[in-house]
């Protein structure tokens, strides 16, 4: 099963050493919320941590492929993704500035270094 959303909030943010990316369908009272976190006080080849709409929807090390285009951010998960997040792919679309977009990118780059999961379709 695919979920798929338009993110009408991108968050990026450094909060108490972990990096996060947030996008929301809306930001006061979003349905559809997808998360990922990074230590950065880590060893550089930890898992990225990501849930769906909570914790109860979360996982370590559940995406197996990820592509970010200037517009959309795709996600194919593995089994123990699909298992946790009740889905087997998100899409979610956006549309950001170009400051933003390029944090989003440095951000997710960052997190993704390890694995080499994800991949510009720029």
């Amino acid at each position: 099963m695919k979920v798929q959303f338009q993110a009408n909030t991108v968050v990026v943010q450094e909060e108490d050493e972990v990096a996060i990316v947030a996008f929301a369908d809306d930001a006061i009272q979003p349905t559809e919320v997808f998360m990922l976190q990074y230590a950065l006080f880590e060893e550089p080849d930890q898992p990225v941590y990501f849930e769906r709409n909570g914790q109860s929807q979360g996982c370590y090390d559940g995406i197996q492929h990820a592509e970010l285009s200037r517009t959309s951010f795709r996600i194919e998960l593995n089994k123990e993704g699909v298992a946790r997040l009740g889905c087997d792919r998100l899409e979610i679309g956006f549309q950001i500035d170009e400051s933003n977009f390029s944090r989003l990118q440095v951000t997710l780059h960052l997190m993704f270094s390890h694995s080499g999961a994800l991949i510009d379709t720029l």
